[in-house]
């Protein structure tokens, strides 16, 4: 009898809804081999889709790309391991175990671990709401983020920071202030040329602070300072 009635709305379901009228087309689907895969170590090339990237008033990156499986298998756990820390995080918050602010990233883990993946040890990060990964990835333990989140002492900050207020020290937390972290980055990056580091500060922000005063501040400070000598710290302002 079940397996009639599922016939049934199977049926009924097809009738309302036309083959193919929800599908969605990404430019995952798009992404073409360039050279086979062989061993696990072994670089491949992949070519992106062609809208992959825009550029305004600049170059845009190229569309191909050098990863091996490891890379890809390694990328893979981290973005996993993010959502199911996100999602207890979410589930602790929805049971009332999270009595401050907890600002997911679920959706978001591609982003993270793209940077992290990018990035050397010793480069700095700095961004606004949602970095709990961020937090895990720059020398942070899931843990540390849980236990912040709850209030408790083996949280990063002692339980005293929340959702946003985690460092490790190569990661400068999220700030809820928008676009404070656009010259807090430049002050980072300020201090690793000022003790002559060959590093890269990168200070992510959204385009709800592309219109604030101190965004355009530290542009014009990072200009005269950071940028006047490229041989050491680079500062890159990355709008998402």
């Amino acid at each position: 009898m079940s397996s009639r009635l599922a016939s049934i709305s199977r049926r009924a379901l097809s009738r309302r809804i036309p083959l193919g009228a929800r599908s969605v087309q990404v430019a995952a689907d798009s992404t073409k081999l360039s050279s086979e895969p062989g061993e696990p170590s072994q670089p491949f090339t992949v070519t992106l889709d062609n809208n992959t990237f825009k550029g305004y008033r600049t170059e845009a990156p190229g569309l191909e790309v050098s990863v091996t499986k490891e890379n890809l298998m390694e990328w893979y756990k981290q973005m996993t391991l993010m959502r199911k820390m996100e999602q207890a995080a979410g589930a602790m918050y929805q049971a009332k175990l999270i009595r401050g602010f907890c600002h997911l990233a679920v959706g978001q883990e591609a982003i993270s671990v793209g940077f992290h993946s990018a990035m050397a040890k010793d480069d700095k990060l700095i961004t606004s709401y949602r970095c709990h990964p961020f937090a895990v990835l720059r020398g942070g333990t899931i843990t540390g983020v849980l236990a912040e989140l709850l209030g408790r002492q083996a949280g990063m900050s002692n339980g005293k920071g929340g959702s946003m207020h985690i460092f490790t020290p190569t990661f400068f937390g999220g700030n809820g202030i928008v676009g404070a972290q656009v010259p807090l980055g430049a002050g980072i990056a300020f201090a690793d040329k000022y003790m002559n580091k060959d590093t890269a500060t990168f200070a992510l922000y959204g385009d709800g602070a592309a219109n604030q005063g101190q965004v355009f501040e530290a542009f014009n400070m990072a200009s005269r300072t950071i940028y006047s000598s490229l041989v050491s710290t680079h500062l890159f302002f990355l709008l998402g």
